[in-house]
């Protein structure tokens, strides 16, 4: 949101090719654990930003996240849960076909038919990559 927020008000932004930070994922870091609440509140971002660029402002308040997250099954723990496995079987798929290991992309296709979370965040990747690919600034 910070970055998002930046480029609205018409700083400008750039990548560095060194990189300043390493980390490393496992099973019970925050990323894993909290993965279906980060593609929620990446996507909620998005849409406030979209906001403001199309009239100047958005239209955050408390009430808006919480329709938001309820619109997208926050509050059902189980849903919350399947999706949180989706994307953590996904993310071993992706590490797998990387690692030229094919048959793994079978299992990634079953997570990206089943889950909405994986889907959200191939399409986020996909656009992503487009811009990328066109020296795009402006971000979805």
């Amino acid at each position: 949101d910070l970055w998002l927020r930046l480029l609205t008000e018409g700083c400008s932004l750039g990548i560095l090719n060194e990189p300043l930070l390493y980390f490393r994922r496992h099973s019970s870091s925050v990323s894993s654990q909290k993965a279906y609440t980060q593609v929620l509140v990446e996507k909620y971002i998005r849409r406030l930003y979209r906001q403001r660029l199309k009239t100047g402002h958005d239209r955050f308040s408390e009430q808006d996240l919480h329709r938001f997250l309820c619109r997208n099954r926050y509050y059902d723990q189980k849903y919350v849960q399947e999706e949180n496995e989706h994307l953590r079987n996904y993310q071993e798929a992706v590490k797998e076909v990387k690692s030229r290991r094919y048959r793994s992309g079978i299992r990634a296709m079953k997570c990206f038919l089943r889950s909405h979370a994986v889907r959200e965040k191939v399409r986020t990747a996909l656009c992503r990559r487009w811009k990328e690919k066109h020296d795009a600034i402006n971000i979805f």
